[in-house]
């Protein structure tokens, strides 16, 4: 039975096509070699290649059996025999070889292999690779050479390149190729030696992959990671690792602080360095430091580094922290006041304040924001700031979003039925928030459950988050489509992106109090006013925070900002309070007065910046124009008409370009105007293009909508620009 490879090479000769791989497996590992008639179920030769191997397979002569045998009936015996009862491996092929070759050639596959352990009393010994090659004979039955191999040493190189690969991804960084944080754990609690633990992180690193993109964002990454490591000296156990992003953790073993200092001033300036050699915006990092030894969990470690990296950013003289001790009590008291997050949104101890806006002309309110305020089961009140920070670290800000929205809606719609009159209350949401794709559907589910129309609960999403953030377009414009109106917070204090008023919907630019304390100053003078006529350019509305004195209401009414908020006007107060100031509010009285209607539009023109074309009074209810002035010829184009509604169709389809005609149609349709009324004053701007003495202008068209408590009447101011 037994032949040579040699003798085999010989035998197989006239297989041309697969020739070359029977070399193969004579050469790697071929232990045994069956040639199978398929057709018939005869194993037609048999051979041992290699009859002084240590390993032991099944074979033919086990069995008695001799050639001419059926090939079933020997695989059926290896697999009774030699196959362990708790295999896993795929050896269905042994229990039925037949079909399974024949319905490989039938799918057109001409080779394919089968791995299975063998062993005896169920011990797995030798692992084998079974391949098999189908070739059709011109007598027409179908045959198979198969080829059992050797693989135990095969598979034990995979299983240990398995396991390589595995510590691989569980101990080391795929970008820097470096220790990950669980190597470093690993290292620290296996080295044993006292000393600290430094977090580092690089300010506004985001910034780098916005603007240079994610895969200069990894080159920064790994060029930082590479000077970290050539300020170590492994002879002295000093070790590291890449945390994520740009978070990396160093352990030095020595509590020496002079020591200390001197290694993150090194590393400093050489991360700087990586600014210039990559051309990237500054890097600038900064450090926390906290006392390890063993017998102390490296993750509070970890944690006490990061609390003091956190106190670090925010460092002017220095840029690292070593933690206080006294830390501790903090990080303690925010832990229970996360702890009692969940029963306080069940209780309902967050309650909902409201901060009024007041337009500083009528002095009327023309809105609120909506803020949260804890309310404990003894009444005291946790400020604000003692625990949004803490939500919005651990993202449980979401759920007060949410939960603060909600209850706006409920009492718009509470008020909404009782018959009053309300305004838009503006609703924050997080940065937290915004990085939820499925936070605007979650809101606008909350408003059809409730029947309340989006534009009585405007977003007001930070100028920090709106610049920063890059999926926030997609989020801004699904809330601009959803019908909610958008104001930007904050805006002025910090990076402003002016481009972000062009791309995003909004609708409102708040003023944050930071320029609104520049009042009176040259310069922070000149930056409001140039703010605000950039805004009106744009057709948005402005709101100035933090107004507190005469001084500030005066000047920014004069240069036209639209809405106040601050304690000048009125204090966050709460519910009862609030809901008072709407009863007040919303008393009208039925008595017309033309010099009522004159006196508003005197103190509204006060605050025009850029001198007007011309203008007009619309009463907007009973469809008529009362005719104030106009430096054009725009009498004689308004002449004969009798209502408001024939005079705005005239218009559109005799002077304003076809391009613009729908637009300004819409603009101006009186119905529309009345149905979206939302009971206080406001402004609208439009630009289009229409013809003055047959020549296209480029104009602008303000309107500004009002009631007065001497009419039922809604009326409408129009002043109309060239530009």
């Amino acid at each position: 039975m037994a032949s040579s490879n040699k003798e085999l090479e010989k035998d197989l000769t006239d297989i041309e096509f697969e020739n070359s791989l029977f070399k193969e497996a004579i050469l790697f590992n071929a232990i045994l070699f069956f040639k199978v008639n398929i057709s018939k179920d005869i194993i037609t030769e048999d051979n041992i290649l290699n009859p002084n191997s240590e390993i032991k397979v099944p074979q033919p002569e086990d069995f008695g059996l001799k050639p001419p045998y059926s090939f079933k009936e020997l695989c059926q015996k290896i697999r009774s025999s030699f196959i362990p009862e708790d295999t896993d491996d795929d050896v269905t092929f042994l229990d039925d070889p037949l079909n399974r070759i024949k319905s490989a050639y039938d799918r057109g596959v001409k080779n394919f292999c089968v791995n299975y352990w063998i062993g005896k009393d169920n011990k797995k010994t030798t692992f084998i690779n079974q391949l098999v090659i189908i070739q059709k004979h011109d007598d027409g039955d179908l045959y198979a050479f198969i080829v059992l191999r050797n693989f135990y040493k095969v598979q034990q190189d995979l299983k240990r390149s398995y396991e390589k690969q595995i510590e691989n991804y569980a101990f080391y960084d795929p970008i820097t190729e470096g220790p990950n944080y669980n190597k470093f754990k690993t290292t620290l609690q296996g080295l044993g030696i006292p000393g600290v633990i430094v977090a580092i992180d690089i300010h506004s690193f985001k910034i780098v992959n916005s603007i240079c993109g994610i895969s200069k964002g990894d080159n920064v990454i790994k060029t930082v990671w590479d000077k970290i490591l050539s300020t170590l000296d492994s002879e002295k156990y000093e070790f590291a690792a890449h945390v994520n992003s740009d978070h990396y953790i160093v352990f030095y073993p020595t509590y020496d602080t002079e020591f200390i200092i001197e290694r993150i001033g090194e590393l400093t300036q050489l991360i700087r360095d990586c600014s210039q050699i990559l051309k990237v915006p500054t890097l600038e990092p900064y450090f926390g430091i906290s006392e390890w030894h063993p017998g102390k969990k490296v993750e509070l470690s970890n944690n006490e580094a990061v609390v003091a990296k956190h106190t670090a950013k925010n460092l002017t003289s220095e840029n690292y922290s070593f933690f206080d001790r006294r830390d501790n009590l903090r990080l303690i008291r925010e832990k229970k006041i996360v702890d009692a997050f969940d029963s306080a949104i069940e209780n309902e101890e967050f309650k909902v304040w409201f901060q009024p806006k007041y337009n500083p002309i009528t002095k009327k309110m023309v809105g609120a924001e909506a803020l949260v305020r804890w309310q404990q089961e003894d009444g005291s009140i946790i400020s604000p700031i003692s625990f949004i920070p803490i939500f919005e670290q651990n993202g449980i800000i979401r759920k007060l979003d949410e939960y603060i929205f909600k209850k706006v809606c409920q009492y718009q719609k509470n008020w909404e039925m009782q018959g009053k009159k309300t305004v838009p209350i503006s609703v924050n949401l997080s940065r937290a928030s915004l990085y939820f794709k499925d936070i605007v559907s979650q809101y606008k589910q909350i408003l059809d459950e409730i029947g309340l129309d989006p534009a009585l609960v405007p977003i007001e999403i930070t100028e920090t988050a709106a610049v920063n953030n890059e999926s926030i377009k997609d989020i801004a414009d699904s809330f601009y489509k959803a019908g909610f109106p958008l104001h930007m917070d904050d805006f002025g204090s910090g990076y402003s992106s002016l481009s972000t008023l062009n791309v995003l919907h909004f609708e409102t630019l708040k003023l944050d109090k930071s320029l609104v304390d520049y009042i009176g100053n040259f310069g922070g003078d000149r930056v409001i006013e140039h703010t605000i006529c950039l805004a009106k350019e744009l057709g948005i509305s402005v709101t100035a925070e933090g107004v507190e004195n005469e001084d500030q209401d005066r000047f920014l009414k004069h240069i036209g900002c639209d809405n106040i908020q601050g304690y000048f006007y009125s204090k966050p107060i709460p519910f009862e309070e609030f809901e008072l100031k709407l009863d007040n509010f919303c008393i009208l009285n039925n008595n017309l007065s033309t010099d009522k209607i004159a006196e508003h539009i005197v103190e509204y023109r006060q605050s025009m910046i850029k001198p007007t074309l011309y203008t007009f009074i619309v009463n907007l209810t009973q469809n008529y124009v009362t005719q104030d002035s106009g430096v054009c010829d725009w009498l004689s184009e308004s002449k004969n008409f009798s209502s408001y509604d024939e005079m705005i169709k005239n218009l559109a389809e005799n002077y304003v370009l076809e391009n613009d005609r729908a637009a300004y149609l819409n603009f101006f349709d009186r119905k529309k105007l009345l149905d979206t009324y939302c009971g206080c004053e406001e402004t609208r701007i439009l630009h289009y293009h229409r013809f003055l003495k047959k020549t296209p202008s480029n104009m602008r068209s303000l309107i500004n909508i009002f009631s007065i408590p001497e009419s039922n009447d809604l009326w409408m101011y129009v002043s109309v620009t060239q530009l």
